[in-house]
């Protein structure tokens, strides 16, 4: 399951406000976001245990996950995209979280989508500057290799995807 969480976007958007609880030889607390510390490598100890974790309520606030498989009766993403937002009463977006799964070396947000997004009333040309920057951000972070050529466009669909029906738009 942890393996699962960590290729899905899933910690890379909740975890920059949850927190983890270990215990091994006394409890200890770190956030979520701190737990991958690179591929295959986490920050728990040989003899550390997770015992709970804890998000911020999204309660208020709209999400999505979607995902790319080879079949539906899977649970195994080949991509994926998980968003959490929030818009205020005029439909400014006040708070944007956007994680793609199975894109960059460990779970993290994109930072620089979310930027393009933030403070500004969504349409579909936003939408397509924040979904092309997740796939610049991909590039940037992980080079251009030999899939490049097929994630780039898919990774772009699927925040497109994701934001719309997040942000109802389009």
């Amino acid at each position: 399951m942890w393996h699962s969480l960590q290729k899905s976007g899933i910690l890379g958007v909740a975890g920059w406000s949850g927190n983890a609880y270990f215990y091994a030889n006394g409890p200890r607390t770190i956030p979520v976001s701190e737990i991958i510390v690179k591929p295959g490598k986490t920050a728990l100890a040989a003899n550390e245990i997770i015992t709970e974790v804890f998000f911020s309520s999204v309660a208020s606030m709209r999400t999505t996950f979607v995902k790319l498989g080879r079949r539906k009766a899977l649970s195994i993403s080949r991509m994926n995209v998980a968003v959490v937002a929030h818009q205020d009463a005029q439909g400014t977006v006040n708070h944007i979280r956007l994680a793609p799964g199975c894109v960059f070396a460990t779970p993290e947000r994109a930072k620089q989508a979310e930027s393009v997004l933030l403070g500004k009333k969504p349409d579909a040309a936003l939408i397509g500057a924040a979904a092309k920057a997740v796939a610049g951000e991909m590039i940037e972070r992980t080079g251009v290799r030999w899939s490049t050529e097929y994630k780039q466009p898919v990774i772009t669909a699927l925040v497109r995807r994701a934001l719309e029906e997040v942000l109802e738009v389009g």
